[in-house]
């Protein structure tokens, strides 16, 4: 494959892998606080979510976490495994391209300057896309945990539904789908014994 091609394929399934995160913090965040069954979740995701950036999307989420005494050493590594990501996709966004004869692949590393030295390049390829879906396939099954325990709150209702904008990430990772569909299973039940 020509190492451009490459380049732009595995740059695209990043960028799409971390828009997933993304959006898995915003519907967390929309229906922790807003049934689903209501206007007003829509109209906060229309005219709220929209305007925080992924770092305030990342600290509310921290927040309802801490709030709800969510383990400390399962959100780290959420936390963690997020700002990988997050950094991943802002390299690839920001960053420029070019192609390295070290590397013999097209690289990402900062505009050439005088003053910056020792510059991180990353390699945008194959193993770097595959590692980030691992992690979001983690992150995802990981969200689906948080929620299960908050379903057992009594402060907390069935709100968080996958969206199924990423299930063909499903077909990589059975085990990920299985967690879905354990989980509404578990979301239905629990919302016919509610009454809601």
């Amino acid at each position: 494959m020509d190492p451009m091609d490459s380049f732009n394929r595995n740059s695209a399934t990043i960028l799409r892998l971390a828009l997933n995160v993304e959006l898995l913090l915003e519907d967390f965040i929309s229906q922790y606080f807003f049934d689903i069954k209501t206007n007003k979740l829509q109209i906060f995701k229309d005219l709220i979510v929209p305007y925080l950036n992924f770092e305030n999307k990342k600290n509310i989420f921290k927040e309802i976490c801490k709030f709800e005494k969510i383990e400390e050493e399962t959100m780290s590594k959420i936390f963690q495994e997020i700002t990988y990501i997050q950094q991943k996709r802002n390299k690839i966004s920001h960053d420029l391209a070019t192609y390295s004869e070290q590397y013999q692949d097209y690289i990402l590393m900062k505009r050439p300057s005088l003053i910056r030295t020792n510059e991180e390049i990353l390699q945008v390829n194959e193993q770097l896309s595959s590692n980030i879906s691992d992690k979001y396939m983690w992150l995802l099954r990981e969200f689906i945990e948080i929620d299960n325990m908050l379903l057992k709150s009594k402060r907390y209702r069935p709100k968080f539904l996958v969206d199924y904008s990423v299930q063909s990430d499903f077909k990589k990772d059975p085990k990920t789908k299985d967690y879905i569909d354990d989980y509404l299973l578990t979301a239905a039940e629990n919302t016919a014994r509610s009454g809601a």
